[in-house]
């Protein structure tokens, strides 16, 4: 895991300020949420830490080094999504082995990796490979959980 520092950061579409002058420190290993109303920026915040929207104003730090200029693949941040990015044509265990597929590791170790996130969420990892991607929320979020796991993310 990582420190996550904010110096005045802000966000802006267009003439919209989403965010204002946010100055926060996330320690490393430290539990932390965004709460509030639809609109307050908690996603744009999460969105701008993963870097899929940039910074209008203000730096990001991980472990004191800014990111700004980082792009997503090169923070290494693994998110889970609302709305689900799954491939339905592949077994529940490719869909969580495809980040290292990505990656270009070796496939004893990406089967590897895959077994143990697969028993750390108690799913037995022979019925993963024979399982087909359902429609459903609470599936779609468990194998989310299961791709970030096994990619072993800093964040």
């Amino acid at each position: 895991m990582v420190e996550i520092r904010f110096e005045g950061v802000e966000k802006r579409f267009k003439d919209v300020t989403v965010v204002t002058g946010l100055d926060l420190t996330i320690e490393d290993r430290e539990f932390f949420t965004f709460v509030g109303p639809s609109g307050c920026g908690k996603s744009t915040i999460l969105n701008m830490i993963a870097g899929l929207e940039g910074v209008s104003n203000g730096t990001i730090y991980f472990d004191g080094e800014p990111i700004n200029g980082l792009s997503p693949g090169e923070r290494d941040v693994a998110m889970v999504f609302q709305s689900y990015a799954l491939y339905p044509h592949l077994s529940v265990y490719d869909n969580i082995g495809f980040s290292l597929k990505l990656k270009k590791m070796n496939k004893k170790e990406t089967a590897g990796r895959a077994n143990e996130a697969a028993r750390r969420l108690g799913r037995a990892p022979a019925q993963l490979v024979r399982e087909q991607h359902r429609d459903g929320g609470a599936t779609n979020c468990a194998n989310q959980c299961h791709q970030s796991i096994v990619r072993q993310y800093s964040l």
